[in-house]
């Protein structure tokens, strides 16, 4: 997969995306199972494509990697989905997992009955906004100790930042000796 792909291998699919008129990905990894996330990858490169170019016609499918699904349905599935791909729009499904005979999509829908619950959360949203005049900061109780990390609030800043924008201070820590101690818990001989 993606992990170890050669610069030369990332420009063939690189110009075999730009060139064909429609594709379709197919991977075997059992992701409706959850089994190789590894081969989820080309799912969320396609995905940030498909963002930048609406017209993009690139569906990606996974199927069972269980020697027990008849490859002939397999096959006749991945017929209808080039089909598909074919004849893609913009507004269409683009993300397909076999699994048990079936073709999962993946899709957001509305939820009436939670929209419904949530009405009343204007007052919890008012005291949220009270928030958004705090400044907060990442902070360690002990250095290298990540278990301690939590939020606190922190210094205002000079310039008054505007609406939906935050300010980023990056700080940097050894973690040398963190990583070594926890090498060492773990009888693991240092390289």
């Amino acid at each position: 997969m993606f992990t170890n792909v050669t610069d030369e291998e990332w420009d063939c699919l690189k110009q075999k995306i730009l060139t064909a008129s429609s594709s379709l990905w197919v991977t075997r990894g059992s992701l409706a199972a959850g089994r190789n996330p590894e081969y989820a990858m080309i799912t969320g490169l396609v995905s940030a494509l498909r963002t930048e170019s609406k017209s993009l016609k690139f569906l990606t499918a996974d199927i069972e990697d269980d020697a027990t699904v008849p490859l002939l349905e397999t096959f006749e599935d991945l017929l209808k989905l080039e089909e598909l791909a074919d004849n893609h729009s913009p507004e269409g499904d683009a993300e397909f997992r076999a699994e048990g005979g079936l073709i999962h999509v993946s899709r957001l829908t509305t939820d009436d009955e939670l929209n419904e619950a949530t009405q009343g959360i204007e007052k919890r949203l008012a005291q949220l906004e009270l928030l958004q005049e705090t400044v907060f900061q990442f902070a360690l109780e002990k250095p290298a100790a990540l278990e301690t990390a939590h939020l606190e609030e922190g210094q205002r800043f000079v310039e008054k930042l505007e609406d939906d924008s935050c300010q980023i201070k990056v700080q940097s820590l050894r973690l040398g000796q963190m990583v070594g101690h926890f090498l060492e818990n773990m009888n693991i001989p240092p390289m």
